[in-house]
């Protein structure tokens, strides 16, 4: 964000996909950074959206760093647990969210304003109720954390095809890579599968839609 020049004030909505550390173990820091920093004046609260159990998460959160209770208290950050199905609305987006099959909170999310769609995955295993979800959208972001080999509460890159190819997003950004995959041989497997647009995701990544 540093890199990028994105104040922090600027960051009004968190959607958490589930609350396993490489999906969320920066919340703490960007919550504390952005509250104890005085150079920043609140405008507006920080949402956080996450699925069942985003409570609980939280207190564990303010138990282990209780200076994290304060904004809480203040109102300058407001939890908005969801479930399934459930759409809030903020400023120009709708956001919807979509249980998947990974973990109890899991959730996907479709985002749309501005006449955009953008689908977000998080981490999910091969069921189908995604494709109905995103098709057609302007953008769709899936995880790949199998690579070649099947992985439970994964995509591999098999799987992934097969939603890609129902959805026809206009563009699919594939993410959630581990060390061992070659990311430019997994899309250039993708691609023997998947004639549409795809970009491999990396640090800094900008993306119009």
């Amino acid at each position: 964000l540093l890199q990028r020049g994105i104040d922090l004030n600027g960051i009004n909505h968190i959607c958490l996909t589930h609350f396993h550390i490489d999906h969320c173990g920066e919340l703490p820091a960007l919550v504390f950074g952005r509250y104890n920093d005085h150079e920043y004046n609140w405008q507006s609260p920080l949402h956080i959206m996450g699925g069942p159990g985003l409570t609980s998460f939280w207190q564990h959160l303010c138990l282990t760093w209780p200076s994290l209770q304060k904004p809480y208290d203040e109102g300058l950050v407001v939890l908005d647990e969801i479930c399934d199905g459930q759409t809030l609305s903020f400023d120009i987006w709708r956001i919807t969210a979509l249980k998947t099959d990974h973990k109890p909170e899991s959730l996907a999310y479709k985002f749309e304003g501005c006449d955009r769609q953008i689908v977000i995955s998080g981490d999910m295993g091969p069921e189908t109720n995604l494709t109905a979800f995103a098709r057609n959208v302007d953008l769709l972001v899936l995880e790949c954390a199998g690579g070649w080999e099947p992985l439970n509460g994964h995509l591999d890159i098999f799987n992934l095809a097969k939603i890609a190819n129902i959805t026809m997003p206009n563009m699919l950004v594939l993410t959630h890579f581990y060390p061992r995959h070659n990311i430019y041989a997994l899309t250039m497997e993708l691609g023997k599968f998947y004639k549409g647009v795809c970009v491999a995701a990396h640090d800094l990544l900008i993306l119009e839609v």
